[in-house]
């Protein structure tokens, strides 16, 4: 008897161990992530530049792309669903304006938990 309640224990043990391990495992999922950092030779370049052919002989910071704007401003809302925003029926008028006249870039993106 003594036995039997060791192994019905240690059985519950161990499901308990996997379940929580795979709990975390959904969790806290693998990120794929890309080594190292971006560098000057990573910016895009100027496309009027490798039209005329002189992109190969630009090796300096003569190749970086003229701002288009003076200001950035990032808005993240966390846990906000995109049709708040972007649909028909939105209460968001003046992010509805600059999203129509151009002035803003609407971008959803996938978060995976936690964020």
């Amino acid at each position: 008897m003594q036995g039997r309640r060791l192994f019905v224990l240690v059985a519950v043990l161990l499901v308990e161990l996997v379940g929580l391990g795979y709990f975390i495992k959904g969790f806290f999922p693998y990120k794929k992530s890309l080594p190292g950092f971006a560098g000057r030779q990573d910016q895009p370049w100027d496309i009027s530049q490798s039209l005329s052919g002189d992109l190969a002989a630009t090796s300096g910071g003569s190749n970086a792309v003229e701002a288009q704007y003076d200001r950035l401003v990032i808005m993240l809302v966390d846990a906000l669903r995109n049709d708040f925003v972007f649909g028909n029926n939105s209460a968001m008028e003046y992010t509805q304006g600059m999203l129509r006249a151009g002035d803003a870039v609407g971008f959803t993106a996938k978060a995976l938990a936690p964020t």
